[in-house]
């Protein structure tokens, strides 16, 4: 019987390590996928809401917001068994044209730097979102109904705050990104990506931000808000394939408002 376990977990075993092959590692799921992309694969401005579940809404006294961006021109590739990158897709780099392989090759070593920064600085495996579009203040929240104790209509901006995981490496650094992970701050990413800009953070696949609960009481009633958030959506492999023939070459970006109007489950009174 022992015999027979031992062989069964021997043909078992290779199974799982080329489980792409069968469809198990398909699904790519976002616990494994690190992502570093650039402005050229933004898909559209307008987010999509994510609705948490009920024990979800709040969490170490904060009201959570997540939102969803989409993209185009980016592929998902495999590194290991269960671990997959989501970068620029090769239609993209093509259209660099005989400069290809060169953007390719820069954004490569960028992409490295940022994952080893990322491991020395977490401590723990890489699963990291990064795009190259910048959030330098200005975001606004408005809600149709009373909320928190702000009346209906105003902007609630200057009470959002970063995700409470983040914290204590708030405190740490000084800089709180708001809409992002603390990695996405100047003091972390833009070690590796040269960014000739002011910035709070880079924005990541998913922008989340929270609110205070305070001594406000959560009720399971829904409520409607609009979110807007300024942004500068920079080009970053379009610069890298200008600065081969021009190493003074501007930074190509434009500006554009992120945007979701959506309805929560629960509201602060």
């Amino acid at each position: 019987m022992k015999i027979q376990h031992l062989l069964l977990t021997i043909c078992i075993i290779p199974c799982l390590l080329s489980c792409d092959k069968i469809g198990f590692g398909a699904s790519t799921p976002d616990t494994t996928i690190c992502t570093l992309l650039t402005g050229e694969c933004l898909a559209s401005t307008q987010l999509s809401y994510i609705v948490p579940t009920d024990d979800e809404q709040v969490r170490e006294n904060r009201f959570l917001f997540s939102f969803g961006v989409e993209f185009t021109n980016h592929s998902k590739e495999k590194i290991l068994t269960r671990h997959w990158r989501d970068i620029p897709s090769d239609e993209l780099f093509s259209t660099f044209g005989s400069n290809k392989q060169t953007v390719k090759h820069e954004y490569e070593g960028i992409y490295r730097e940022v994952t080893n920064s990322y491991v020395s600085c977490i401590g723990w495996p890489e699963k990291f979102s990064i795009i190259t579009i910048l959030y330098n203040g200005g975001i606004s929240l408005t809600c149709e109904s009373d909320f928190a104790g702000h009346a209906a209509g105003g902007n609630l901006a200057s009470f959002i705050t970063c995700y409470p995981v983040y914290d204590s490496f708030v405190e740490q650094s000084g800089e709180n990104p708001i809409i992002s992970h603390f990695f996405n701050t100047p003091s972390y990413v833009g070690k590796c990506i040269e960014m000739p800009m002011d910035y709070i953070s880079m924005i990541g696949g998913t922008i989340r931000f929270s609110i205070p609960v305070g001594d406000y009481e959560l009720l399971h009633t829904g409520a409607n808000f609009r979110l807007e958030i300024p942004v500068r959506v920079v080009d970053y492999l379009t610069w890298l394939n200008n600065k081969i023939s021009d190493p003074n070459a501007e930074m190509p970006y434009r500006d554009e408002v992120l945007k979701c109007s959506f309805r929560t489950n629960w509201t602060l009174r």
